[in-house]
């Protein structure tokens, strides 16, 4: 358990003023807890000696002022141990991003979003758990525990010896359970994490379960799923719940011995009613202790499992990584592919082989061949979403691996075939990635995507929210909106991923010779399966099983028989309408 804490010991160190004043303000409300009861005793013996209240009164403002005290001081610590829990929890929470941030795409092939989302919330609440009510409780029983017993060994001895030994028996089955508990509790996690993965699965394709109606489906695997959480935390539970039953009989056994013990020695006169009294308020005091060791367990087991698993990303292998004197500078647009190789981690066989490129500063090229020649992944080394098995890229005649991230990938803007939206208004998704950007910016991207043509349609404009992934908006208007995007970075390298498919051939066009307009100049890279798109391209290159077969200008490639002139009189003899490949 204590290996999987070790993360969070620079959190302590972090925050070590904060938790000290925490802890000075609980061990001084647990001190004045402490000496109530001699307060109580030294009252009731007055009374039984003088059977008079008057010489009680300054034992009575002393124990209202104690009362005081001790409201002071759970607040104090409250304030600070709870409140670095919440900031550790937050401080977490950052980390878990930017390390999922740094991740390559391969590590979320391996990893579900659901899996993620459970670690970053439910898992980092546990921590947040751990470190705050779970540290008060175990030094607040440690020292009400030591505290406690000295003091009761020290005044009534004979009685405490007669009285305490089923308390330690209870200990001892308690942290023999210990283990048993931690095993339970992570298997709810695991099972939990599997429920988050289901529902964020499904949800995200609730149009193919309605379109398939498989809701009963959907509904019977979930009903499976969610019968096994619960089995697997009625487990956790009654482990957790034999533990409580326990603590409370040794308890009670403890009072009926008080009782029989105290009782006779009372009645013997070894003992007064005021050291009896006290001695009752020093047993309650202690059966605290022993009852929040359950609480303890539970606390530090949940939190270190869910510690284990968020080291899991957060000591996870970064594949892309950025050399310690990495060089931060401009982008200007040459790009130059030497003698690279490149293989996605779950294939076989090489995506990309022996790929020699120049592209020049200012140049709008495309990028043409069959779904699955490698059009996509050869843009994808260009900003690092994935490195090269071999050979080397070189932007502005630096290797790309010798440039910082921030550098690089700040001056490369990329159109991906999937147009992702945020669930937000349009302007915002627009505006994605700026700190600020004026209305007359946004217009003149829109209008340059003819997306501006559509605020009309929709009741709050550009400030209509498009819900999450753009779900209330069309597939061309979700393309639109991320060219729009794109267009606003205005980077010195922008590439179009398929990111015309959804929009029909003459909006294309008008789409094209704006983009033309804008980004003369500036490097610009289109990859489309549709010829049309790449008419304005001043060279096309053509990929076949991850080789470029051809690099050429589009009238030469028209006019000279091969894959691109075949498809170009496919597409050309059905308007360009119909997506052949």
């Amino acid at each position: 358990m204590f290996k999987e804490l070790k993360t969070l010991f620079s959190y302590f160190k972090k925050y070590k003023w904060q938790y000290i004043v925490g802890i000075f303000a609980l061990i001084m409300t647990d001190a004045i807890q402490l000496y109530i009861p001699i307060l109580t005793k030294k009252g009731i013996n007055l009374i039984e000696e003088n059977g008079a209240l008057i010489n009680v009164g300054k034992i009575s403002i002393f124990i209202a002022i104690s009362a005081l005290l001790i409201a002071l001081g759970r607040f104090l610590w409250r304030f600070t141990i709870l409140g670095v829990s919440i900031k550790i929890e937050t401080d977490i929470r950052h980390r878990i991003l930017d390390k999922l941030l740094k991740q390559s795409l391969n590590y979320y092939k391996e990893n579900t979003i659901g899996e993620i989302m459970a670690k970053a919330t439910s898992d980092t609440e546990a921590i947040r758990n751990a470190m705050g009510f779970g540290v008060v409780a175990i030094i607040d029983a440690s020292v009400m525990m030591i505290a406690t017993l000295i003091i009761m060994f020290v005044l009534f001895p004979s009685l405490t010896l007669a009285t305490l030994f089923p308390l330690p028996l209870a200990l001892l089955v308690i942290i023999s359970f210990s283990k048993y508990i931690r095993k339970k509790f992570k298997e709810t996690r695991e099972v939990y994490s599997r429920i988050t993965v289901f529902v964020q699965e499904k949800l995200s394709g609730i149009k193919v379960i309605k379109g398939l109606n498989n809701k009963n489906y959907t509904i019977k695997n979930f009903k499976n799923l969610n019968k096994e959480y619960k089995k697997a935390s009625l487990k956790a539970v009654l482990a957790w719940a034999l533990i409580l039953p326990l603590i409370e009989t040794a308890s009670g056994l403890t009072i009926v011995l008080l009782l029989r013990k105290g009782g006779i020695m009372v009645v013997n006169g070894n003992l007064t009613i005021g050291d009896f009294i006290a001695f009752m308020g020093y047993l309650a005091l202690i059966v605290w202790p022993i009852l929040s060791i359950g609480y303890i367990v539970d606390a530090f087991q949940r939190g270190s499992v869910a510690i284990e698993r968020i080291n899991k990303i957060l000591y996870a292998k970064e594949e892309i990584k950025e050399i310690k004197n990495s060089v931060s500078k401009n982008i200007n647009g040459d790009i130059e592919f030497r003698d690279v190789y490149f293989k996605h981690n779950n294939s076989s066989t090489q995506t990309l082989q022996n790929i020699n490129l120049y592209i020049k500063r200012g140049e709008h090229i495309g990028i043409f061949g069959k779904v699955g020649s490698g059009k996509s992944s050869l843009i994808e080394l260009i900003p690092r979403i994935f490195d090269t098995q071999s050979g080397n890229i070189f932007i502005d005649k630096t290797n790309i691996k010798d440039l910082s991230l921030q550098s690089l990938r700040s001056g490369i803007s990329v159109v991906p075939q999937e147009s992702i939206l945020f669930s937000d208004t349009i302007k915002n998704n627009i505006a994605f990635g700026k700190d600020y950007v004026s209305d007359n910016e946004i217009e003149e991207v829109a209008k340059a995507s003819t997306i501006f043509n559509d605020f009309s349609f929709w009741k709050d404009g550009w400030n209509t929210i498009v819900g999450e992934k753009g779900v209330t908006i069309s597939g061309g208007q979700k393309q639109r909106i991320a060219i729009s995007r794109a267009l606003l970075m205005d980077a010195p390298i922008m590439i179009f991923d398929d990111a015309f498919s959804s929009v029909d051939v003459a909006t294309e066009e008008k789409i094209l010779n704006n983009i033309k307009l804008l980004r003369d100049g500036k490097t610009t890279i289109f990859i489309s399966h549709r010829v049309s798109t790449l008419k304005n391209c001043s060279k096309i290159i053509i990929l076949d099983q991850g080789k470029i077969i051809e690099n050429d200008s589009f009238e030469n490639l028209i006019n000279k028989s091969g894959l691109f002139s075949d498809i170009f009189e496919q597409q050309n003899s059905k308007n360009g309408e119909e997506d052949l490949i």
